[in-house]
Protein backbone atom coordinates (compact mmCIF):
# COMPACT_ATOMS: atom_id res chain seq x y z
CA UNK A 1 0.00 0.00 0.00
CA UNK A 2 2.62 2.46 0.79
CA UNK A 3 4.48 1.96 -2.45
CA UNK A 4 1.41 2.95 -4.01
CA UNK A 5 0.89 5.68 -2.13
CA UNK A 6 3.99 7.54 -2.80
CA UNK A 7 4.06 6.69 -6.25
CA UNK A 8 1.04 8.91 -6.45
CA UNK A 9 2.32 11.51 -3.91
CA UNK A 10 5.88 12.55 -5.29
CA UNK A 11 6.43 15.66 -3.28
CA UNK A 12 5.81 13.80 0.25
CA UNK A 13 9.47 14.36 2.38
CA UNK A 14 9.84 10.92 3.76
CA UNK A 15 13.30 9.38 4.77
CA UNK A 16 13.44 5.83 6.11
CA UNK A 17 15.68 3.77 8.81
CA UNK A 18 15.44 0.35 10.76
CA UNK A 19 12.24 -0.65 11.97
CA UNK A 20 13.14 -1.12 15.68
CA UNK A 21 9.53 -1.65 17.33
CA UNK A 22 6.91 -2.30 15.28
CA UNK A 23 3.98 0.35 15.33
CA UNK A 24 2.56 3.79 13.29
CA UNK A 25 2.42 7.01 15.24
CA UNK A 26 1.16 10.16 14.00
CA UNK A 27 1.97 13.53 16.20
CA UNK A 28 4.77 16.41 16.11
CA UNK A 29 7.73 16.42 16.35
CA UNK A 30 10.38 17.19 19.45
CA UNK A 31 13.36 17.11 18.35
CA UNK A 32 16.65 17.18 20.89
CA UNK A 33 19.45 18.47 18.87
CA UNK A 34 23.19 17.32 19.40
CA UNK A 35 24.25 18.80 22.93
CA UNK A 36 27.94 20.26 22.57
CA UNK A 37 29.85 21.09 25.56
CA UNK A 38 32.61 23.40 24.91
CA UNK A 39 34.84 22.84 28.05
CA UNK A 40 37.32 25.74 27.55
CA UNK A 41 40.09 26.13 30.33
CA UNK A 42 42.25 29.03 31.71
CA UNK A 43 45.72 27.61 31.38
CA UNK A 44 46.88 30.08 33.77
CA UNK A 45 43.76 29.47 36.65
CA UNK A 46 44.93 27.34 39.57
CA UNK A 47 41.79 25.17 40.23
CA UNK A 48 40.77 24.37 43.74
CA UNK A 49 41.20 20.77 43.44
CA UNK A 50 39.06 19.36 46.77
CA UNK A 51 36.52 21.58 44.88
CA UNK A 52 36.84 20.20 41.72
CA UNK A 53 36.38 17.25 43.00
CA UNK A 54 33.78 17.64 44.95
CA UNK A 55 31.69 18.82 41.89
CA UNK A 56 32.96 15.26 40.15
CA UNK A 57 30.99 13.16 43.23
CA UNK A 58 28.31 15.09 43.63
CA UNK A 59 27.68 15.32 39.78
CA UNK A 60 28.26 11.53 39.84
CA UNK A 61 25.99 10.91 42.88
CA UNK A 62 23.48 12.74 40.97
CA UNK A 63 23.58 10.11 38.02
CA UNK A 64 23.83 7.20 40.09
CA UNK A 65 20.88 8.46 42.00
CA UNK A 66 18.87 8.66 38.64
CA UNK A 67 19.48 5.37 37.42
CA UNK A 68 18.62 3.61 40.91
CA UNK A 69 15.36 5.54 41.02
CA UNK A 70 14.60 4.08 37.53
CA UNK A 71 16.24 0.51 38.06
CA UNK A 72 13.50 0.40 41.30
CA UNK A 73 10.63 1.70 39.16
CA UNK A 74 11.06 -1.00 36.24
CA UNK A 75 12.88 -3.80 38.18
CA UNK A 76 9.24 -5.43 39.24
CA UNK A 77 8.56 -5.54 35.90
CA UNK A 78 11.38 -7.01 33.46
CA UNK A 79 14.42 -8.17 35.03
CA UNK A 80 16.05 -7.69 31.29
CA UNK A 81 15.16 -3.86 31.77
CA UNK A 82 16.70 -3.67 34.90
CA UNK A 83 20.10 -5.06 33.59
CA UNK A 84 20.21 -2.73 30.92
CA UNK A 85 20.29 0.06 33.54
CA UNK A 86 22.72 -1.62 35.66
CA UNK A 87 25.09 -2.53 32.72
CA UNK A 88 25.24 1.72 32.83
CA UNK A 89 25.41 2.11 36.01
CA UNK A 90 28.37 -0.11 36.58
CA UNK A 91 29.98 2.59 34.74
CA UNK A 92 29.42 4.62 37.19
CA UNK A 93 30.16 3.05 40.18
CA UNK A 94 33.82 1.50 38.43
CA UNK A 95 36.44 2.75 41.33
CA UNK A 96 39.28 2.85 38.40
CA UNK A 97 37.35 4.95 35.92
CA UNK A 98 36.69 7.38 39.02
CA UNK A 99 40.45 7.64 39.89
CA UNK A 100 41.47 7.92 36.58
CA UNK A 101 39.23 11.33 36.40
CA UNK A 102 40.20 12.45 39.78
CA UNK A 103 43.79 11.96 38.35
CA UNK A 104 43.54 14.51 35.59
CA UNK A 105 41.65 17.20 38.59
CA UNK A 106 45.16 16.71 40.64
CA UNK A 107 47.06 18.24 37.30
CA UNK A 108 45.09 21.46 37.70
CA UNK A 109 42.46 20.57 35.58
CA UNK A 110 38.68 21.82 36.05
CA UNK A 111 35.97 18.54 36.24
CA UNK A 112 34.20 19.32 33.50
CA UNK A 113 37.42 19.17 31.70
CA UNK A 114 38.24 15.98 33.49
CA UNK A 115 35.20 14.39 32.52
CA UNK A 116 35.22 15.51 29.24
CA UNK A 117 39.13 13.99 28.36
CA UNK A 118 38.39 11.06 29.91
CA UNK A 119 35.22 10.25 28.41
CA UNK A 120 36.51 10.73 24.74
CA UNK A 121 39.74 9.25 24.87
CA UNK A 122 37.86 5.89 25.75
CA UNK A 123 35.50 6.53 22.86
CA UNK A 124 38.53 7.05 20.43
CA UNK A 125 39.89 4.36 21.72
CA UNK A 126 36.53 2.38 21.40
CA UNK A 127 35.81 3.25 18.09
CA UNK A 128 38.91 2.13 16.77
CA UNK A 129 37.58 -1.34 18.04
CA UNK A 130 35.04 -2.00 15.31
CA UNK A 131 33.11 -4.22 16.81
CA UNK A 132 29.35 -4.19 18.16
CA UNK A 133 29.98 -4.58 21.68
CA UNK A 134 32.38 -1.84 22.13
CA UNK A 135 30.11 0.12 19.69
CA UNK A 136 27.52 0.15 22.18
CA UNK A 137 29.57 1.32 24.83
CA UNK A 138 30.18 4.36 23.28
CA UNK A 139 26.63 5.36 23.39
CA UNK A 140 26.49 4.19 26.93
CA UNK A 141 29.27 6.45 27.46
CA UNK A 142 28.52 8.92 25.37
CA UNK A 143 24.73 9.62 27.51
CA UNK A 144 26.71 9.33 30.96
CA UNK A 145 29.21 12.02 30.00
CA UNK A 146 26.79 14.23 29.31
CA UNK A 147 24.72 13.19 32.14
CA UNK A 148 28.14 14.08 34.31
CA UNK A 149 28.96 17.03 32.48
CA UNK A 150 25.32 18.71 32.84
CA UNK A 151 25.36 18.36 36.62
CA UNK A 152 28.59 19.66 36.81
CA UNK A 153 27.90 22.33 34.39
CA UNK A 154 24.11 23.29 36.17
CA UNK A 155 22.76 22.63 32.47
CA UNK A 156 19.97 20.57 33.70
CA UNK A 157 17.12 21.27 32.27
CA UNK A 158 13.47 19.38 32.04
CA UNK A 159 12.54 19.71 28.39
CA UNK A 160 8.61 21.73 28.19
CA UNK A 161 6.83 18.06 26.29
CA UNK A 162 3.27 18.12 25.40
CA UNK A 163 1.43 14.85 25.30
CA UNK A 164 1.56 12.48 22.33
CA UNK A 165 5.06 14.17 21.18
CA UNK A 166 7.23 11.71 18.75
CA UNK A 167 10.92 12.01 20.13
CA UNK A 168 13.58 12.58 17.49
CA UNK A 169 16.91 12.39 18.60
CA UNK A 170 20.83 11.35 17.67
CA UNK A 171 20.40 8.72 21.02
CA UNK A 172 18.43 8.92 24.27
CA UNK A 173 20.13 7.03 27.35
CA UNK A 174 17.56 4.63 28.72
CA UNK A 175 16.67 6.91 31.96
CA UNK A 176 15.64 9.53 29.43
CA UNK A 177 13.91 6.74 27.91
CA UNK A 178 11.76 6.15 30.64
CA UNK A 179 10.99 10.11 31.65
CA UNK A 180 9.49 10.54 27.90
CA UNK A 181 7.63 6.90 28.74
CA UNK A 182 6.00 8.84 31.64
CA UNK A 183 5.07 12.12 29.69
CA UNK A 184 3.47 9.91 27.04
CA UNK A 185 5.51 9.62 23.97
CA UNK A 186 4.21 8.41 20.93
CA UNK A 187 7.15 7.15 19.29
CA UNK A 188 10.79 7.34 18.64
CA UNK A 189 13.29 8.08 15.83
CA UNK A 190 16.63 8.02 16.82
CA UNK A 191 20.23 8.38 14.39
CA UNK A 192 21.69 6.01 16.12
CA UNK A 193 21.08 2.21 17.23
CA UNK A 194 19.57 -0.62 16.13
CA UNK A 195 16.88 -3.35 16.46
CA UNK A 196 19.62 -4.90 19.11
CA UNK A 197 20.52 -1.95 21.12
CA UNK A 198 19.36 -1.23 24.39
CA UNK A 199 16.98 1.59 23.10
CA UNK A 200 14.97 -0.66 20.92
CA UNK A 201 14.58 -3.58 23.87
CA UNK A 202 13.31 -0.72 25.89
CA UNK A 203 11.18 0.81 22.84
CA UNK A 204 9.67 -2.94 22.36
CA UNK A 205 9.03 -3.67 26.14
CA UNK A 206 6.54 -0.39 26.32
CA UNK A 207 5.19 -1.19 23.03
CA UNK A 208 6.49 2.24 21.89
CA UNK A 209 6.83 2.42 17.83
CA UNK A 210 10.46 3.06 17.03
CA UNK A 211 13.07 3.58 13.88
CA UNK A 212 16.51 4.04 14.56
CA UNK A 213 19.08 4.33 12.40
CA UNK A 214 17.89 7.36 10.34
CA UNK A 215 20.73 9.23 9.09
CA UNK A 216 20.59 13.24 9.87
CA UNK A 217 17.47 12.69 11.61
CA UNK A 218 18.11 15.93 13.54
CA UNK A 219 19.10 17.92 10.65
CA UNK A 220 15.96 16.93 8.41
CA UNK A 221 13.10 16.80 11.05
CA UNK A 222 12.66 20.30 12.56
CA UNK A 223 10.70 20.92 16.02
CA UNK A 224 7.11 20.92 15.61
CA UNK A 225 6.79 18.95 11.86
CA UNK A 226 4.44 16.92 11.98
CA UNK A 227 5.21 13.16 11.53
CA UNK A 228 4.19 9.81 10.51
CA UNK A 229 6.27 7.26 12.12
CA UNK A 230 5.36 3.56 10.43
CA UNK A 231 7.74 1.47 12.35
CA UNK A 232 6.30 -1.72 10.38
CA UNK A 233 8.04 -0.11 6.89
CA UNK A 234 10.53 1.69 8.94
CA UNK A 235 9.35 5.51 7.85
CA UNK A 236 9.14 8.63 8.67
CA UNK A 237 6.94 10.88 7.10
CA UNK A 238 7.56 14.72 7.48
CA UNK A 239 4.58 17.26 7.09
CA UNK A 240 2.53 15.12 4.92
CA UNK A 241 -0.68 16.12 3.09
CA UNK A 242 -4.14 15.30 4.85
CA UNK A 243 -4.56 12.04 2.14
CA UNK A 244 -1.57 10.75 3.38
CA UNK A 245 -2.87 11.32 7.18
CA UNK A 246 -5.95 9.89 6.66
CA UNK A 247 -4.53 7.01 4.75
CA UNK A 248 -2.77 5.97 8.13
CA UNK A 249 -5.30 6.69 10.18
CA UNK A 250 -7.37 4.60 8.40
CA UNK A 251 -4.41 1.89 8.84
CA UNK A 252 -3.95 2.53 12.46
CA UNK A 253 -7.64 1.92 12.63
CA UNK A 254 -7.47 -1.58 10.85
CA UNK A 255 -4.35 -2.51 12.88
CA UNK A 256 -6.31 -2.21 16.35
CA UNK A 257 -9.49 -4.07 14.70
CA UNK A 258 -7.41 -6.68 13.65
CA UNK A 259 -5.59 -6.69 16.93
CA UNK A 260 -9.01 -7.17 18.57
CA UNK A 261 -10.09 -9.47 16.38
CA UNK A 262 -7.19 -11.90 16.83
CA UNK A 263 -8.28 -12.59 20.64
CA UNK A 264 -10.84 -15.25 19.28
CA UNK A 265 -7.91 -17.45 17.87
CA UNK A 266 -6.85 -17.69 21.81
CA UNK A 267 -8.23 -20.88 21.93
CA UNK A 268 -7.89 -22.85 18.23
CA UNK A 269 -5.24 -24.85 17.46
CA UNK A 270 -2.12 -23.81 15.45
CA UNK A 271 -3.19 -25.48 12.69
CA UNK A 272 -2.50 -25.17 8.52
CA UNK A 273 -5.71 -25.70 6.43
CA UNK A 274 -4.74 -28.42 4.98
CA UNK A 275 -3.99 -29.99 8.66
CA UNK A 276 -0.19 -29.53 9.09
CA UNK A 277 0.06 -28.70 12.93
CA UNK A 278 3.05 -26.36 13.89
CA UNK A 279 4.02 -26.01 16.95
CA UNK A 280 3.90 -22.59 18.83
CA UNK A 281 5.76 -21.05 21.55
CA UNK A 282 7.48 -18.10 22.81
CA UNK A 283 10.36 -17.04 24.30
CA UNK A 284 10.50 -15.54 27.57
CA UNK A 285 12.78 -13.25 29.21
CA UNK A 286 10.33 -11.96 31.59
CA UNK A 287 7.92 -13.19 34.00
CA UNK A 288 5.53 -10.56 31.79
CA UNK A 289 6.39 -12.22 29.07
CA UNK A 290 5.70 -15.95 30.75
CA UNK A 291 2.21 -14.17 31.62
CA UNK A 292 1.70 -13.01 28.04
CA UNK A 293 2.63 -16.38 26.89
CA UNK A 294 -0.32 -18.44 28.89
CA UNK A 295 -2.85 -16.23 28.61
CA UNK A 296 -2.46 -16.59 24.87
CA UNK A 297 -2.03 -19.97 24.90
CA UNK A 298 1.18 -20.56 24.28
CA UNK A 299 2.02 -24.32 23.54
CA UNK A 300 5.43 -23.79 25.34
CA UNK A 301 8.49 -22.16 26.00
CA UNK A 302 11.49 -22.32 22.94
CA UNK A 303 13.81 -20.05 24.96
CA UNK A 304 14.33 -18.65 28.45
CA UNK A 305 18.27 -16.64 28.18
CA UNK A 306 19.57 -18.07 31.75
CA UNK A 307 22.12 -15.78 31.37
CA UNK A 308 19.65 -12.82 31.69
CA UNK A 309 20.58 -13.41 35.20
CA UNK A 310 24.14 -12.94 35.25
CA UNK A 311 24.05 -9.41 33.46
CA UNK A 312 22.00 -8.42 36.06
CA UNK A 313 23.96 -8.98 38.61
CA UNK A 314 27.15 -9.49 37.89
CA UNK A 315 27.42 -12.58 38.98
CA UNK A 316 27.35 -16.16 38.29
CA UNK A 317 24.06 -17.46 40.35
CA UNK A 318 24.73 -19.44 43.43
CA UNK A 319 23.49 -23.50 42.65
CA UNK A 320 20.84 -22.61 44.90
CA UNK A 321 19.39 -19.38 43.64
CA UNK A 322 19.82 -21.08 39.89
CA UNK A 323 17.69 -24.04 40.98
CA UNK A 324 14.80 -21.90 42.45
CA UNK A 325 14.57 -20.03 39.40
CA UNK A 326 14.43 -22.72 36.48
CA UNK A 327 12.28 -24.39 39.16
CA UNK A 328 9.92 -21.41 39.48
CA UNK A 329 10.02 -20.70 35.92
CA UNK A 330 8.84 -24.98 35.34
CA UNK A 331 6.50 -24.60 37.77
CA UNK A 332 4.50 -21.65 36.96
CA UNK A 333 4.26 -22.86 33.14
CA UNK A 334 3.68 -26.95 34.41
CA UNK A 335 2.81 -28.87 31.97
CA UNK A 336 3.85 -27.19 29.44
CA UNK A 337 7.52 -27.37 28.34
CA UNK A 338 10.21 -24.85 29.11
CA UNK A 339 13.61 -24.59 27.29
CA UNK A 340 16.92 -22.90 29.61
CA UNK A 341 19.67 -22.56 27.34
CA UNK A 342 22.78 -22.58 28.70
CA UNK A 343 24.38 -19.62 29.81
CA UNK A 344 25.20 -17.70 26.18
CA UNK A 345 27.67 -15.12 27.40
CA UNK A 346 30.72 -13.38 25.53
CA UNK A 347 29.77 -11.34 21.63
CA UNK A 348 27.58 -8.38 22.77
CA UNK A 349 26.87 -9.93 26.65
CA UNK A 350 30.18 -8.98 27.88
CA UNK A 351 30.37 -8.95 31.48
CA UNK A 352 32.95 -6.88 33.74
CA UNK A 353 35.77 -8.90 35.68
CA UNK A 354 34.03 -12.14 35.07
CA UNK A 355 35.02 -11.99 31.00
CA UNK A 356 38.29 -10.67 29.79
CA UNK A 357 37.81 -8.44 26.93
CA UNK A 358 38.87 -9.85 23.25
CA UNK A 359 40.00 -7.97 19.75
CA UNK A 360 36.51 -9.83 18.12
CA UNK A 361 34.30 -11.15 20.75
CA UNK A 362 31.95 -12.19 18.45
CA UNK A 363 34.47 -14.58 17.11
CA UNK A 364 36.05 -15.35 20.58
CA UNK A 365 35.55 -17.42 23.51
CA UNK A 366 31.45 -17.14 23.65
CA UNK A 367 28.70 -19.24 24.87
CA UNK A 368 29.52 -22.79 24.32
CA UNK A 369 33.17 -22.81 24.09
CA UNK A 370 33.26 -20.35 27.25
CA UNK A 371 31.09 -22.87 29.25
CA UNK A 372 33.78 -25.43 28.05
CA UNK A 373 36.51 -23.60 29.61
CA UNK A 374 34.88 -23.17 33.04
CA UNK A 375 33.45 -26.58 33.93
CA UNK A 376 33.46 -25.51 37.33
CA UNK A 377 30.42 -23.12 36.07
CA UNK A 378 28.72 -25.34 33.40
CA UNK A 379 28.19 -28.20 35.53
CA UNK A 380 26.69 -25.50 38.56
CA UNK A 381 24.17 -24.59 36.18
CA UNK A 382 23.68 -28.06 34.58
CA UNK A 383 23.31 -29.85 38.43
CA UNK A 384 20.74 -26.84 39.08
CA UNK A 385 18.41 -27.03 35.84
CA UNK A 386 18.11 -31.40 36.31
CA UNK A 387 17.46 -30.58 39.84
CA UNK A 388 14.65 -28.32 38.41
CA UNK A 389 13.73 -30.85 35.92
CA UNK A 390 11.64 -33.12 38.55
CA UNK A 391 8.21 -32.43 36.76
CA UNK A 392 9.73 -33.56 33.72
CA UNK A 393 9.00 -30.54 31.22
CA UNK A 394 12.37 -28.84 31.08
CA UNK A 395 14.35 -29.09 28.16
CA UNK A 396 18.37 -28.06 27.90
CA UNK A 397 20.00 -25.99 24.83
CA UNK A 398 23.26 -25.98 24.27
CA UNK A 399 24.31 -22.59 22.45
CA UNK A 400 26.86 -21.52 19.41
CA UNK A 401 27.30 -25.34 18.52
CA UNK A 402 30.82 -25.40 16.39
CA UNK A 403 32.04 -28.84 16.55
CA UNK A 404 30.73 -32.47 17.35
CA UNK A 405 32.85 -32.63 20.43
CA UNK A 406 31.23 -29.68 21.77
CA UNK A 407 28.39 -31.73 21.93
CA UNK A 408 29.61 -35.08 23.08
CA UNK A 409 31.86 -33.44 25.69
CA UNK A 410 28.39 -31.41 27.14
CA UNK A 411 26.77 -34.59 27.42
CA UNK A 412 29.27 -36.22 29.17
CA UNK A 413 29.16 -33.35 31.90
CA UNK A 414 25.53 -34.08 32.33
CA UNK A 415 25.81 -37.84 32.29
CA UNK A 416 28.42 -36.91 35.48
CA UNK A 417 25.79 -35.01 37.45
CA UNK A 418 23.23 -37.28 36.85
CA UNK A 419 25.35 -39.87 38.36
CA UNK A 420 25.86 -37.19 40.91
CA UNK A 421 22.21 -36.94 41.75
CA UNK A 422 21.94 -40.56 41.48
CA UNK A 423 23.88 -41.25 44.39
CA UNK A 424 22.19 -38.40 46.55
CA UNK A 425 18.83 -39.77 45.82
CA UNK A 426 17.99 -36.25 44.80
CA UNK A 427 15.05 -36.28 42.37
CA UNK A 428 15.80 -35.44 38.22
CA UNK A 429 14.44 -36.25 34.42
CA UNK A 430 16.89 -39.00 33.30
CA UNK A 431 15.24 -38.38 29.80
CA UNK A 432 15.66 -34.73 29.91
CA UNK A 433 15.61 -33.50 26.22
CA UNK A 434 19.13 -32.10 25.03
CA UNK A 435 19.12 -29.47 22.34
CA UNK A 436 21.26 -27.52 20.73
CA UNK A 437 21.26 -23.96 18.94
CA UNK A 438 21.91 -23.51 15.53
CA UNK A 439 23.66 -20.15 15.35
CA UNK A 440 26.41 -20.74 13.50
CA UNK A 441 27.20 -22.12 9.46
CA UNK A 442 29.67 -24.52 10.77
CA UNK A 443 26.57 -25.70 12.93
CA UNK A 444 23.90 -25.63 9.71
CA UNK A 445 26.35 -27.38 7.37
CA UNK A 446 27.21 -30.27 9.42
CA UNK A 447 23.32 -30.47 11.13
CA UNK A 448 23.36 -34.46 9.75
CA UNK A 449 25.62 -35.45 12.00
CA UNK A 450 24.86 -33.13 14.98
CA UNK A 451 21.19 -34.49 14.33
CA UNK A 452 22.38 -38.35 15.39
CA UNK A 453 23.36 -36.55 18.90
CA UNK A 454 20.74 -34.25 20.19
CA UNK A 455 17.06 -34.77 20.96
CA UNK A 456 16.15 -31.26 19.47
CA UNK A 457 17.11 -28.35 16.60
CA UNK A 458 16.57 -24.43 17.52
CA UNK A 459 17.36 -21.84 15.14
CA UNK A 460 19.01 -18.65 15.93
CA UNK A 461 18.15 -16.82 13.22
CA UNK A 462 20.12 -13.55 14.48
CA UNK A 463 23.56 -14.87 14.88
CA UNK A 464 22.75 -17.50 11.48
CA UNK A 465 21.99 -14.38 9.50
CA UNK A 466 24.49 -12.38 10.95
CA UNK A 467 27.69 -15.09 10.30
CA UNK A 468 26.53 -16.48 6.93
CA UNK A 469 26.49 -12.58 6.06
CA UNK A 470 29.82 -11.46 7.39
CA UNK A 471 26.95 -8.51 8.43
CA UNK A 472 26.65 -6.49 11.60
CA UNK A 473 22.75 -7.00 11.64
CA UNK A 474 22.90 -3.51 13.97
CA UNK A 475 24.72 -1.24 11.72
CA UNK A 476 22.54 1.61 9.75
CA UNK A 477 24.44 1.05 6.63
CA UNK A 478 23.80 -2.62 6.02
CA UNK A 479 20.03 -2.61 6.91
CA UNK A 480 18.98 -3.62 3.99
CA UNK A 481 20.43 -6.75 4.49
CA UNK A 482 18.14 -7.74 7.63
CA UNK A 483 15.12 -6.45 5.67
CA UNK A 484 14.60 -9.57 3.98
CA UNK A 485 16.01 -13.10 3.50
CA UNK A 486 18.84 -14.61 1.99
CA UNK A 487 18.91 -16.96 -0.41
CA UNK A 488 22.02 -18.12 0.96
CA UNK A 489 19.75 -18.59 4.34
CA UNK A 490 16.55 -20.41 3.03
CA UNK A 491 19.54 -22.75 1.62
CA UNK A 492 21.05 -23.59 5.11
CA UNK A 493 17.84 -24.16 7.04
CA UNK A 494 16.52 -26.49 4.33
CA UNK A 495 19.83 -28.49 4.81
CA UNK A 496 18.87 -28.37 8.82
CA UNK A 497 15.81 -29.59 8.62
CA UNK A 498 16.14 -32.11 6.11
CA UNK A 499 18.74 -33.18 8.32
CA UNK A 500 16.35 -33.54 11.31
CA UNK A 501 13.60 -34.86 9.78
CA UNK A 502 16.06 -37.94 8.94
CA UNK A 503 16.98 -38.89 12.19
CA UNK A 504 13.24 -37.95 13.14
CA UNK A 505 13.98 -34.78 15.74
CA UNK A 506 12.24 -31.19 15.85
CA UNK A 507 13.15 -28.31 14.35
CA UNK A 508 12.15 -24.88 16.06
CA UNK A 509 12.92 -21.13 14.96
CA UNK A 510 13.27 -18.77 17.63
CA UNK A 511 15.26 -16.09 16.31
CA UNK A 512 13.59 -12.73 15.01
CA UNK A 513 12.29 -14.37 11.80
CA UNK A 514 9.50 -16.25 13.92
CA UNK A 515 7.91 -13.32 14.71
CA UNK A 516 8.40 -11.82 11.38
CA UNK A 517 4.74 -12.57 10.18
CA UNK A 518 6.04 -12.24 6.36
CA UNK A 519 8.38 -15.09 6.75
CA UNK A 520 5.63 -17.66 8.30
CA UNK A 521 4.80 -19.31 4.92
CA UNK A 522 8.26 -19.80 4.19
CA UNK A 523 9.71 -21.58 7.15
CA UNK A 524 6.52 -23.78 6.98
CA UNK A 525 7.36 -23.98 3.81
CA UNK A 526 10.56 -25.15 5.09
CA UNK A 527 10.35 -28.04 6.93
CA UNK A 528 9.84 -25.97 10.32
CA UNK A 529 8.01 -27.42 13.17
CA UNK A 530 8.53 -25.45 15.60
CA UNK A 531 7.90 -21.47 16.04
CA UNK A 532 9.23 -19.47 19.31
CA UNK A 533 7.99 -16.16 19.30
CA UNK A 534 7.79 -12.86 20.94
CA UNK A 535 4.55 -13.28 23.17
CA UNK A 536 2.61 -10.30 21.98
CA UNK A 537 3.66 -11.82 18.02
CA UNK A 538 2.04 -15.07 19.26
CA UNK A 539 -1.75 -14.71 17.56
CA UNK A 540 -0.61 -12.74 15.09
CA UNK A 541 1.66 -15.73 14.25
CA UNK A 542 -1.00 -18.24 14.60
CA UNK A 543 -3.72 -16.44 12.40
CA UNK A 544 -0.89 -16.84 9.39
CA UNK A 545 -0.50 -20.56 10.49
CA UNK A 546 -4.05 -21.26 10.18
CA UNK A 547 -4.64 -19.10 6.93
CA UNK A 548 -1.88 -21.03 5.40
CA UNK A 549 -1.75 -24.33 3.56
CA UNK A 550 1.03 -25.86 4.05
CA UNK A 551 1.03 -27.48 -0.14
CA UNK A 552 1.00 -23.99 -0.43
CA UNK A 553 4.19 -23.20 1.70
CA UNK A 554 5.90 -26.02 0.08
CA UNK A 555 5.20 -25.09 -3.54
CA UNK A 556 6.29 -21.45 -2.22
CA UNK A 557 9.44 -22.49 -1.22
CA UNK A 558 10.79 -25.20 -4.20
CA UNK A 559 9.91 -22.09 -6.44
CA UNK A 560 12.21 -20.15 -4.26
CA UNK A 561 14.96 -22.53 -4.47
CA UNK A 562 14.50 -22.86 -8.13
CA UNK A 563 14.54 -18.81 -8.92
CA UNK A 564 15.44 -16.41 -6.31
CA UNK A 565 15.80 -13.94 -8.43
CA UNK A 566 11.78 -13.75 -8.79
CA UNK A 567 11.40 -12.47 -5.61
CA UNK A 568 12.11 -9.17 -4.52
CA UNK A 569 12.34 -9.67 0.02
CA UNK A 570 15.52 -11.84 -1.45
Amino acid sequence: MIDSLFNRTHNENWIKGIPASMGIALGKAFVLKPELFFVVENGDKNYDKELEKNKLLLAIESVKHEYIESIAKINVESTELATILQSELMILEDEYFLSTIESHISTNTSAAKAVYEEFEKNKTLLKQAENQIFRDRITELDNIEKKILKNILNKQTIPELEQNSIVVAQSISPTDFLWYVDNNINALVTEAGGITSHLAILANSYRIPAIMGVSNATKNIADGDYLIVDAYDGLVIINPNEEIVELYRQKIHQISEHINSLGKLINLPSITKDKVKIQLWCNANSKNDLNTALINKAEGIGLVRTETYILKHNKFPEEEEQFEIYRDIANICYPLPVTFRAFDIGSDKFIDNLLKKEENPALGLRGIRYLLSRKDIFQIQIRSILRASANKNIRFMLPMITTLSEVTESKQLIDEVKNELRANNTPFDNDMKIGVMIETPAAALISYELAKLVDFFSIGTNDLIQYVLAADRTNEFLSDYFNSIHISIIRLIKHITDSAKKYKIPVAVCGELASHPSFTEILIGLGVDELSVAPPLLLEIKERITNSKYKHCKKLVDKLLKNPNEYDFI
